[in-house]
């Protein structure tokens, strides 16, 4: 059986695991390159029985000491490599773990600085002012409006809730549940995992006004982007980068990816009384609103 198509094996083992598709784009893609390193050093292709211990040591000193990868490139294509390790093992392919006992490279721990009370109150002042220049200059219904709209609730929400920017694009309409009094999201994490997040009257607030302006089309997103396409997480960390350099937000917090806003603010308190508006394909069921669209 030749490595590529060990590789697919794994790839169908992992699906029937229910893992990501993104996970497993990126062990496919990182054992690719433990390939062609593979083969380059030992002139012939790699075959998951000839693989030794020594082979995976040497691949880890190549990328640490010849190309000079960050821990976190090297320990993640190791880790890919124990992945396939471990599946041949335990389906017979090969009697013993090459990956065993191979530690991966240290790093230093260190956590994403939070935006300070300053800096958060900057941030959401020059969210508002941009939104209420924009609808006193341009109109309620411009294209600038609805972005504008739609930034303020990306920054609310990332702010009090402290949602991964995956999560955040990954939401639906039917994701959201709002009352007069109180909210909450339904998001899908790592793994598929689902978790219900509570939303105070702050984040009901800047969803409401999106939601009222929103596009009305056939798409189940809640945030869009461009040509009221899904918004992509790209797009959401060009709207941070941007509401950060209108904030004017400086020092380690500057370049402001979505990390920074990983902390939800103090004081937080879901369920508060919020302001009423729904988007125009909103149902009501008894007091909630359980926002829907049609299906793509």
């Amino acid at each position: 059986m030749t490595f590529d198509e060990s590789l697919q094996q794994l790839i169908g083992y992992l699906r029937k695991q229910d893992r990501s598709e993104v996970t497993i784009k990126h062990y496919y893609h990182d054992l690719q390159q433990f390939a062609r390193w593979f083969e380059q050093t030992n002139g012939r292709q790699p075959a998951l029985k000839t693989i030794t211990s020594m082979d995976v040591r040497e691949y880890r000193s190549y990328m640490q000491n010849t190309k000079g990868y960050k821990p976190t490139t090297i320990n993640r294509r190791l880790q890919a490599l124990r992945v396939l390790c471990h599946w041949a093992v335990e389906v017979g392919h090969i009697a013993t773990d090459p990956t065993t006992g191979i530690k991966g490279v240290g790093q230093q721990q260190l956590g994403p600085k939070a935006l300070d009370r300053t800096e958060i109150h900057h941030l959401v002042q020059a969210l508002e002012e941009r939104l209420q220049w924009v609808l006193s200059t341009k109109g309620p219904l411009s294209k600038a409006a609805l972005k504008a709209t739609r930034d303020m609730a990306i920054a609310v929400l990332l702010l009090h809730t402290g949602l991964r920017i995956s999560e955040l694009v990954g939401l639906r309409l039917s994701d959201v549940e709002m009352s007069e009094r109180k909210g909450s999201l339904n998001v899908r994490g790592k793994g598929n995992k689902q978790r219900k997040v509570p939303l105070n009257v702050d984040v009901r607030k800047a969803l409401r006004q999106w939601l009222e302006v929103r596009p009305d089309i056939e798409s189940e997103a809640l945030f869009l982007g461009r040509n009221s396409a899904p918004l992509s997480v790209r797009g959401v960390q060009k709207v941070v980068a941007d509401l950060a350099k209108r904030a004017q937000v400086k020092g380690s917090a500057s370049s402001c990816p979505a990390a920074y806003f990983r902390h939800p603010l103090p004081g937080s308190q879901p369920g508060r009384p919020g302001g009423a508006g729904r988007h125009p394909g909103a149902r009501v069921a008894g007091d909630a609103a359980h926002l829907h669209c049609a299906q793509q």
